[in-house]
């Protein structure tokens, strides 16, 4: 009987210790449960924070914040320049460039037509930056992609426009900025989030079978300005000297 006793009691002392440490493991993974909640949003960042789908903080500013550890928390690279290397019409490219992969697919050039039914090829380099990050989160699926598509459209139809001698030589400034202000227009009427900062032409070439003939071409014309602004030059130097003998 003094046994059963006994052991009722250990039981009874066991299951009061087991039950005050497990109040304290409780209590402890608790704390580290919410301690789960801090995170860092870096200084070329903007966070945001999402509760089931629903936004509930579009601008978490950079340091160290705290929320619910059951929250989706995205941070997106606002002040990071993005570069986008429009390759597709591009007659130097490499191996797996969108150029590549539709020469792999077609076994075609790719190319774009100008205004006087011209083939040149171009490529280009394009910088942005994220301007509205719960527009560029939410609204665009896949954003390079689709800033792919939009830039490479206005391309095709900027060159459509213009003469090859234009592409070629005095027309690339008038390029760069009528695309830039299209591509920005589209963007914002999409809501994309996306800021174009900075477009670069890295190549406009015409056909290699042809490049030759363009170079020549192109050579004679800055000879001929160059004669007819020597011939200007000329001109302008004598001709108020003669009429200042004639006065005399």
């Amino acid at each position: 009987m003094k046994v059963k006793e006994s052991l009722y009691k250990f039981l009874l002392l066991a299951l009061k210790g087991f039950s005050t440490n497990f109040k304290w493991i409780l209590i402890i993974l608790f704390v580290l449960y919410l301690l789960s909640g801090f995170f860092t949003v870096k200084q070329n960042e903007t966070g945001i924070i999402e509760l089931f789908g629903k936004i509930i903080n579009s601008n978490v500013k950079p340091g160290i914040s705290w929320t619910l550890p059951f929250c989706k928390i995205i941070k997106v690279p606002v002040k990071e320049v993005k570069t986008l290397i429009l390759d597709d019409f591009a007659r130097n490219y490499e191996e797996g460039s969108q150029a590549s992969l539709y020469n792999g697919t077609t076994d075609l050039t790719p190319y774009c037509i100008t205004g006087d039914n011209n083939i040149v090829t171009v490529s280009l380099l394009i910088n942005y930056t994220i301007q509205n990050p719960v527009n560029y989160v939410y609204k665009i699926k896949d954003n390079k992609e689709f800033l792919r598509g939009i830039c490479a459209s206005n391309v095709v139809n900027f060159i459509a426009g213009i003469s090859v001698d234009q592409i070629l030589t005095y027309g690339k400034e008038n390029m760069i900025n009528t695309i830039k202000q299209q591509i920005q227009k589209e963007l914002d009427y999409y809501k994309s989030g996306i800021h174009i900062d900075f477009i670069e032409i890295s190549s406009v070439l015409p056909p290699e079978e042809v490049q030759s003939y363009f170079d020549s071409v192109v050579k004679a014309k800055i000879e001929k300005k160059r004669m007819i602004n020597n011939a200007q030059l000329y001109k302008n130097q004598k001709i108020p000297k003669q009429e200042q003998k004639l006065k005399v």
